[in-house]
């Protein structure tokens, strides 16, 4: 995940040091937020929340596409998780915070103060995607009235809170299986991108949007790409358009190593521009820790190379930090 600090207030060194994944952003606080908004999967802000919904109002889409956002004061005391509190994670993030930086998390949403871990804060926490959205609110407000939920499905490492039962026959909620109200897919796909240069974001995405299917779109939680590219805004702005949480940097001897295993023929063309063969094959290979090859679809000017990561990996590390290039900063 990418981590946006910008700072109004004091005492950003506390938090960058507590939180040494985040990035300070640097420009006018309009051009910051902005920024974070595009490239960022996590904003947090310390200074005035009123400064931030002013600023943010015109940027917001939905809990579906929004970044997570959180609010601290300036002496570190509370956090605020203000937008995509589940679906994004900021209320998790936001008990990060309170763990590494000992400020108090106010919550208000009504899962939360009652304690109640809802069906889509449970999805986030494990890497899970919707397939269906307009159920989480039935099963949130069943649990909310104290009713039980049934789970069915592959569950990987997810661990049940209380107000869930697991079923062998069909559910409330199926994981990676059609439940009666929500259906969960696993983000377990690891996708590599290959663009050509001086295009635009939006063609990238069309193209996207065009070649792959929604049940493969849906499970895409990893997206790599060669280190020329990687440096590219293009590239982290795409990321979060598509709805991945984790960006990878492959290196020129990583690709090279993976064409081997994956028996890449020489492109000598490819290999003028990019200094290698291929790039959203070996790349998507290597994301997926070597895991099973599931599409690979071109376009006129994009590739992109999906395969399915080994083991229950995906599941780890849902919140950790990354690394981020000096063009998004």
């Amino acid at each position: 995940m990418k981590y946006a600090l910008i700072c109004v207030g004091r005492n950003c060194e506390e938090i960058r040091k507590a939180l040494p994944f985040s990035v300070e952003l640097k420009g006018t606080l309009r051009e910051r937020i902005e920024k974070a908004f595009k490239y960022y999967n996590a904003v947090i802000f310390v200074g005035s929340l009123g400064i931030l919904v002013r600023q943010i109002g015109e940027m917001m889409v939905s809990k579906f596409v929004d970044p997570a956002v959180i609010v601290v004061d300036e002496r570190l005391r509370f956090c605020i998780p203000v937008l995509s509190a589940h679906i994004g994670g900021a209320s998790d993030i936001c008990l990060l915070m309170s763990k590494n930086l000992g400020c108090k998390p106010v919550f208000t949403t009504a899962t939360d103060v009652n304690d109640i871990v809802g069906v889509d804060r449970l999805a986030r926490r494990y890497n899970f995607a919707f397939l269906h959205r307009d159920g989480i609110k039935d099963v949130n407000q069943k649990l909310l009235l104290g009713g039980e939920i049934t789970v069915s499905g592959t569950l990987g490492r997810m661990k049940l809170p209380p107000g869930y039962t697991y079923v062998d026959s069909r559910a409330d909620v199926g994981v990676n299986s059609r439940g009666s109200v929500v259906t969960l897919l696993p983000r377990d796909v690891a996708m590599g991108v290959g663009f050509h240069a001086g295009v635009d974001v939006c063609d990238v995405y069309r193209e996207y949007m065009s070649l792959l299917p929604l049940g493969l779109r849906l499970r895409v939680g990893m997206v790599a790409t060669i280190g020329s590219r990687w440096k590219l805004p293009l590239f982290h702005e795409f990321a979060r358009l598509v709805g991945a949480l984790h960006t990878r940097k492959c290196t020129l001897d990583e690709i090279r190593t993976a064409e081997r295993q994956l028996g890449i023929n020489v492109n000598r063309t490819v290999m003028r521009y990019m200094g290698v063969s291929a790039v959203a094959e070996p790349c998507g290979y290597i994301a997926s820790f070597g895991g099973k090859r599931l599409l690979t679809v071109k376009g006129k000017i994009s590739k992109f190379s999906l395969f399915q990561i080994a083991n229950f990996l995906w599941q780890e590390g849902v919140f950790n930090g990354e690394e981020v290039p000096n063009s998004i900063r």
